[in-house]
């Protein structure tokens, strides 16, 4: 692959395997980095790279990590797999110029390559748009220039960890009674030193697939990812169930009651405590793909909510140049501006036990709770892979033509800001979307009358059908929102 056929799209890229065929492309990405580094920041330069552990891409971060060498940048490589949030932590806190952090793709097979900026977090669209730049007209540097060193650090982890004891009320925490049942997916958080660090809290904790690189048969910390984790917390009668996916950044929750609580329905949970309890009102970013579940909560507290694309990249642009402290999507991806600008499993996990210690109640009670002030809400997605142009015509023909009503309900008006959503007179809606993995179309459609949100994601679906004979899979969502 030629460099101008290599694009980075939003703060990140993937491609082939650097074993597979795809170690020129890393190459050329890295001097694409290197470049911008030497042009853009001042020196000295030195930045951290950091991998999942998988071979890999180990092998890969150490070509970023000789490129960025040969260009006279010190590099840190982080021996021991780590994860973006912690990489951001390091990077802040050490004043380095940069990051990047390297895993395989658990859904693709692929390589990703994700950067991070000197502030902690995913990098902006202005400096996306300068690596694309300098991937068009670099040539990669094969020979040291002298000046740079490369050295590797033993592990990052427990140094943010220790950061944890400023964020966390681990007192509170530990008057969470009943045992806690953690699915670590194989995933960078099956690191010993996070694992004692749990073991410490002050409240009985089991570990499930709580090994490095075992390869789980579903990733995800939503619907069927959370089958296993049912299962354990039904059988040993846990209190709180809670996995976190394999990079470290998502969480799903399961209640005492083997119930999957809905990403935004903790989230929603999570504002609320932080706000009224932590006495932290803070204006809230929410991705496109969620309700307006969250504007009635944050307008308690006279808190305005703003709305991104399901993108790390413009979710953080939209917190700094609104000042919001909290943003949050639907699949358990939680920021919180007092930790890093990154979303963080593990402070998210620990605000959640934090909260159910703080109040003494059961998970699925506060969810009762949530519903009987604010009213409750449905949500169902459904995802398929399909041509890429297929999504493109689909969601340009809605785009173009929006229908004026569906059914019995009436469009009242549109969105365009992540692919496109309909809102109905009855505060339903429907979302069409590209995913964040080329090929996969996601259709969501969210209300409070669960009948009606059924019948719009049927609707979703046979727009597709229309094109295409496709089969969607419908990931199991509880029946909480």
């Amino acid at each position: 692959m030629m460099a101008n056929e290599i694009e980075i799209r939003r703060d990140e890229w993937r491609g082939a395997s650097f074993g597979d065929g795809g170690s020129e492309d890393v190459e050329v990405v890295a001097q694409a980095y290197a470049d911008y580094i030497l042009a853009n920041v001042d020196g000295p330069h030195k930045v951290l790279v950091s991998h999942d552990g998988n071979c890999n891409s180990v092998e890969a971060a150490w070509g970023i990590a000789r490129i960025l060498f040969n260009n006279g940048i010190t590099v840190d490589i982080v021996r021991h797999p780590g994860s973006a949030f912690a990489v951001s932590f390091y990077i802040r806190e050490k004043g380095y110029s940069g990051g990047v952090v390297v895993d395989e793709d658990v859904r693709e097979k692929r390589i990703r390559i994700r950067f991070r900026a000197p502030y902690g977090g995913p990098i902006d669209s202005e400096i996306t748009r300068k690596l694309n730049y300098y991937m068009r007209i670099n040539k990669i540097r094969r020979k040291p220039v002298g000046g740079g060193e490369i050295n590797e650090i033993v592990n990052i982890f427990p140094d943010y960890l220790r950061r944890l004891e400023s964020l966390i009320d681990f007192g509170t925490v530990a008057r969470l009674s009943g045992t806690v049942v953690l699915d670590l997916k194989g995933g960078v958080c099956t690191d010993e030193s996070i694992k004692s660090f749990f073991r410490q809290v002050g409240v009985e904790v089991d570990f499930i697939n709580d090994t490095s690189g075992l390869k789980v048969r579903r990733w995800e910390t939503y619907g069927v990812g959370l089958t296993e984790l049912v299962g354990e917390v039904r059988r040993r009668k846990a209190k709180l169930g809670v996995a976190i996916d394999p990079s470290g950044c998502f969480i799903g929750i399961v209640d005492e009651e083997g119930n999957i609580v809905d990403g935004e329905i903790i989230s929603c949970l999570l504002y609320g405590y932080i706000a009224k309890v932590r006495m932290n009102p803070v204006d809230v970013v929410k991705t496109v793909s969620v309700s307006d579940l969250i504007r009635r909560v944050a307008k308690k507290f006279n808190r305005r909510v703003y709305e991104a694309p399901l993108v790390d990249q413009c979710v953080v642009e939209k917190m700094q140049e609104s000042e919001a402290g909290f943003a949050f999507d639907d699949k358990g991806g939680i920021i919180v501006r007092d930790n890093v600008y990154d979303k963080d499993g593990i402070v998210s996990t620990l605000l959640v036990m934090e909260m159910m210690g703080y109040y003494n109640l059961r998970l699925s009670d506060m969810v009762q709770e949530l519903f009987m002030k604010y009213g409750r809400y449905f949500f169902r997605r459904a995802e398929k892979k399909v041509p890429p142009d297929l999504v493109d015509r689909v969601v340009s023909k809605l785009r173009n033509t929006p229908p004026v009503s569906i059914g019995d309900l009436r469009v009242n008006s549109t969105l365009l800001l992540d692919g496109v959503k309909f809102y109905f007179d009855n505060q339903s809606w429907l979302l069409v979307k590209h995913s964040n993995y080329p090929g996969i179309v996601e259709i969501c459609s969210g209300g409070q009358d669960e009948e009606v949100v059924c019948k719009l994601l049927d609707y979703g679906k046979r727009i597709f059908e229309e094109y295409e004979i496709v089969k969607f899979h419908i990931p199991v969502r509880n029946v909480f929102y």
